[in-house]
């Protein structure tokens, strides 16, 4: 059961490590005078126990109690995109 309260993320997953990936959060923001589109990039260390993630996929994320320095989110469960397997 998820809190609603905890904030989810859809991320990519960037490196597999034992029990630890390395997700990026993708931003892509508008500039308010120029109107110009940039992106920005934030990385999150998430834990999981499921062995099928691999690099490319996209898993959504929920904020944990801290496991470690710096793990502070784990995996809620892969995202799949309607109309994919």
């Amino acid at each position: 059961m998820i809190n609603k309260n905890i904030p989810k993320k859809i991320v990519e997953v960037l490196t597999v490590i034992d029990k630890t990936l390395t997700v990026q959060e993708v931003q892509i923001k508008k500039d308010k005078k120029y109107e110009k589109t940039y992106k920005r990039h934030k990385r999150y260390l998430a834990h999981t126990d499921n062995p099928d993630i691999k690099v490319g996929d996209k898993v959504i994320i929920v904020g944990n109690k801290p496991m470690s320095a710096k793990k502070r989110w784990r995996v809620y469960k892969k995202f799949v995109e309607k109309g994919r397997k």
